[in-house]
């Protein structure tokens, strides 16, 4: 199984958001700051700039206060921190800090300009709140704590499983079912490109066992439970969606392995004996930072995955015998030239991810993305190594 996409974003901040196509807003991949200037009688402030920076990255919007001293700054950068800084003639300039933005939760801000020489009071940093646009129930995990979560087979369902309304049914595949709705009826998003399931071969929902992203490339993950958004659609049971990591002005560099084998393996559990070799090996590795300083940016990343579990069909549970087998075998071969492949004993699983993403500062509040991606696994049909493994 081989999947080969590349997606372009474009992201025009000056735009008005009425003048933006549906289509380009049919899922949110960036986010938002929006706010109001008032003087210290807390009347507006009209004309005050307001500059946003996304420190690690040096990206930059310059917004404008209107009449009513309100300002709205979108297509932002997830992550953070974020430096803002308002200036306004007459007054004395203040400066704040935010630690991180979500996607699609705009971020609200309120600050106060005392006149020139007198104290300067920011309430952004004492009374910060969030505008959840989609009403629905929601699990949010940002890079940091993805890192954290135990995932020794490097499963993006172990992810998912983190919302107390998902179920993973080991029996069907790892199969994802959000609210009690089928696996099927997911949507499965990265950076806002569908990567389902359309024909149905996996049982999980997703275009690979295992996802098709390494997991050190997400840089956000959500799981949306019947999100009341206009903007999000074309699913009936929740919404899955991944935004991958974007280079900073910092070079990172990362590199890992992941081994287990039946030999660390405990022989005797409570009386049940665990028979049967596997060995799973999980390789990754990603480097970040800038082509070009405040300007263009990268982020690959590169994930190769080896398994090898036993099969759980052996001749004895089919009823028949090996040499029963071998001769089922040899008459297909001779009469139709049709080869069996016989019954596997072993379960071979293999899956290679790279992903690529370029961040590009056209202007202030312009920027573009390009992203790359490639995934191709393969393993023995009706009879997935993952489930094998947990099993185990």
């Amino acid at each position: 199984m081989r999947h080969l996409r590349l997606g372009v974003a474009l992201a025009a901040l000056a735009i008005p958001a009425a003048l933006i196509p549906a289509a380009v807003q049919a899922q949110e991949t960036t986010s938002s700051i929006r706010g109001a200037v008032v003087s210290e009688q807390s009347t507006p402030i009209a004309g005050a700039v307001v500059t946003i920076i996304h420190t690690p990255s040096g990206t930059r919007i310059v917004q404008t206060s209107g009449a009513n001293g309100e300002f709205n700054a979108t297509g932002l950068r997830l992550g953070g921190p974020y430096s803002i800084t308002v200036q306004a003639p007459g007054y004395d300039a203040a400066t704040d800090n935010l630690d991180s933005l979500t996607a699609g939760v705009p971020q609200r801000i309120e600050v106060m300009l005392a006149s020139t020489g007198k104290t300067i009071t920011v309430t952004a940093a004492r009374a910060r709140s969030a505008i959840t646009i989609g009403t629905g129930a929601a699990s949010i995990l940002t890079a940091r704590d993805i890192a954290g979560v135990a995932n020794v087979n490097r499963d993006i369902r172990n992810l998912a499983a983190r919302d107390p309304m998902v179920n993973i049914d080991p029996t069907n595949g790892g199969a994802i079912s959000i609210a009690g709705q089928n696996n099927r009826f997911n949507r499965f998003t990265v950076d806002g490109v569908a990567f389902g399931d359309p024909f149905g071969l996996e049982a999980g929902g997703l275009v690979s066992s295992r996802g098709p992203v390494p997991l050190d490339a997400i840089g956000e993950f959500s799981v949306e439970v019947a999100p009341v958004d206009i903007r999000q659609g074309f699913f009936q049971g929740g919404a899955i969606n991944t935004q991958l990591k974007s280079g900073t002005n910092r070079f990172t560099a990362m590199a890992g392995a992941y081994y287990n084998s039946d030999q660390l393996r405990g022989r005797n559990a409570r009386g049940v004996i665990r028979a049967g070799s596997f060995e799973s090996q999980i390789y990754t590795a990603q480097i970040t930072g800038p082509i070009i300083k405040d300007r263009l940016f990268f982020a690959v990343t590169y994930e190769r995955t080896r398994d090898v579990v036993p099969a759980a069909i052996s001749p004895g549970t089919l009823g028949i015998t090996d040499a029963q087998i071998s001769q089922i075998g040899s008459i297909a071969q001779a009469r139709y030239g049709f080869d069996t492949g016989g019954v596997a004993t072993d379960i071979l699983e293999k899956d290679d991810k790279v992903v690529a993403k370029f961040d590009l500062n056209i202007a202030d509040g312009h920027r573009a993305s390009f992203t790359y991606m490639y995934n191709e696994g393969s393993v023995l049909a009706g009879q997935t190594g993952i489930g094998e493994l947990n099993a185990t």
